[in-house]
């Protein structure tokens, strides 16, 4: 999407307006009712800092956190309600679907786990819910980039989410063409082995041995 928005030597900026703009989305009251991604408590780490610290380990290109925005924003549409309980898990699920199918390399599903702080098997339930309700279509048009981008940058921002709680780029009647389509595996083509991940990735770097709740319904009893 370097076509679209330029964001060479702007990253630091870009995540500061993707956290910002998460903030925001969570604090909505609005509707939905889906739930599965719902953490029993309040991961104890700010959206701020957990994504310097997906932007420091993952290796995904800015772009991705753009994109994850996009996916959010389709899920938003599929009557997820975004909370404090859900919006760091939900992210990191379509930042990870994000990085798989945009960028050319990407990494294990257990290495992005040790990542964002939950067990591969959550991940993977995440990561398998989010591509479901984006009914397998992976693709981010050029149009809803840039809409996405427009948004993420407008002075209005706010007013615009909470007038379109269900979807910004639906309610900016985008319409999307898209037939691509992803599925969810903890395979890849460009992994480390879980010896690599663990060495490359320790849980005290950057956030004093945080780690983000389990989603209900992704662990074990």
């Amino acid at each position: 999407m370097a076509e679209v928005h330029d964001f060479t030597n702007r990253e630091a900026e870009v995540l500061a307006e993707v956290a910002e703009m998460l903030n925001q989305m969570a604090s909505f009251p609005g509707k939905g009712t889906i739930t599965c991604f719902d953490s029993p408590n309040v991961p104890p780490i700010t959206l701020r800092d957990y994504l310097l610290r997906l932007w420091r380990y993952m290796n995904c290109s800015i772009e991705c956190f753009v994109t994850a925005l996009a996916y959010l924003d389709r899920l938003q549409q599929k009557d997820l309600k975004v909370g404090i309980l859900n919006v760091h898990t939900v992210f990191l699920g379509c930042l990870v679907v994000a990085a798989k199918f945009h960028d050319g390399t990407y990494r294990s599903n257990t290495y992005y786990a040790r990542v964002g702080g939950v067990t591969a098997k959550s991940l993977y339930f995440v990561e398998t819910q989010v591509i479901k309700m984006l009914d397998w279509k992976a693709k981010v048009t050029v149009e809803e980039f840039r809409s996405m981008c427009e948004l993420l940058f407008s002075d209005k921002r706010w007013l615009l989410l909470r007038s379109a709680q269900k979807g910004y780029l639906a309610s900016s009647e985008l319409r999307r063409s898209s037939s691509e389509s992803i599925t969810a595996s903890t395979t890849t083509g460009d992994s480390l082995s879980d010896e690599d991940a663990a060495s490359r990735v320790s849980p005290e770097d950057d956030a004093g041995g945080f780690s983000t709740e389990e989603v209900a319904v992704g662990r074990e009893d």
